[in-house]
């Protein structure tokens, strides 16, 4: 089977890049967004991708791209499985300031030293949002048996989506900053056996060229 991790097209926080994001679930897409979401699915409609099962995170930027993705698939959207354990990190106090503010040269220095378990006050660190997000992938997906053609789209955010690349690679976590995942792009890992788990593609977003 195939994975295809999904990231939400743009939303209304990704035009203020100046300040610090993280679970702002109620954030809407952009006109913009909109318009990458339709491409989306278009694209996922001329290479005759049928979804056999189709997770999303909760917050909203993430579940109306796959509504309007799926909905040009004629994937049914009411069969759409939403979870908060897909949500972005949380960046705890530091929502909505001013990035410049936060993210200065010293506390740069103290985020490289460990990322992985770095935690923002009253935030997430990056193991917190792998340890959620696998959970759920195990208990809802891996569990299941699946055809080796079927494949599970799952609609996410940035840097839940590269957790999960982390685990499947087993990677240092400072890859998640060097790994970049456009709005709408599809990274995608496919199991074969007796091999397991590999990576084919990762940021795929021809759609919007």
């Amino acid at each position: 089977m195939r994975l295809y991790l999904i990231r939400h097209a743009e939303s209304e926080a990704n035009t203020q890049l100046h300040l610090v994001g993280g679970q702002v679930n109620e954030v809407p897409l952009t006109s913009k967004g909109r318009s990458q979401a339709e491409a989306l699915g278009k694209r996922l409609q001329r290479q005759q991708i049928r979804f056999a099962e189709v997770h999303s995170s909760t917050a909203v930027r993430a579940s109306h791209t796959a509504q309007i993705a799926c909905g040009i698939l004629a994937y049914d959207t009411a069969n759409i499985q939403y979870t908060d354990r897909l949500v972005e990190i949380s960046q705890g106090e530091w929502t909505g300031k001013l990035r410049a503010e936060v993210y200065t040269p010293e506390m740069s220095a103290i985020i490289r030293q460990n990322p992985w378990e770095f935690k923002p006050p009253q935030g997430e660190s990056q193991r917190d949002v792998e340890e959620r997000a696998w959970q759920y992938l195990e208990q809802h997906i891996f569990s299941k048996t699946w055809a080796q053609d079927d494949i599970i789209a799952v609609f996410a955010h940035g840097i839940v989506i590269k957790c999960i690349i982390k685990h499947f690679l087993d990677s240092n976590p400072l890859m998640t900053w060097k790994i970049n995942l456009e709005n709408t792009s599809i990274t995608a890992f496919q199991y074969k056996e007796p091999h397991g788990w590999y990576m084919e593609w990762v940021n795929d977003a021809s759609h919007l060229l």
